[in-house]
């Protein structure tokens, strides 16, 4: 009689070594995708705070000064730059 080794998502081993590895690889992707999903979630809040922080200060500017403006080159946008790249004269 052969003896089968189920893991827990129902694949089946015949080696009970062959089941634990696959067990203890699915365990590390699981972690790893959990790290990264809490990673990307921090990194999103600090993105929103810094957009929060830029509206703000923004604002306060506008409200000191009147208005705000800037200036920008090329160098700033240059995925931009280069779509239009055709259309300069």
């Amino acid at each position: 009689m052969k003896t089968l080794y189920v893991s827990e998502d129902g694949k089946q081993f015949s080696d009970k070594k062959d089941c634990i590895a696959y067990e203890e690889k699915r365990a590390e992707e699981e972690a790893n995708k959990l790290k990264k999903e809490q990673e990307r979630e921090a990194r999103r809040k600090e993105v929103e705070d810094a957009r929060k922080n830029y509206k703000d200060l923004l604002n306060k500017f506008v409200d000191d000064y009147g208005s705000y403006s800037e200036t920008t080159s090329e160098a700033d946008y240059p995925f931009i730059t280069s779509l239009f790249k055709d259309f300069y004269f």
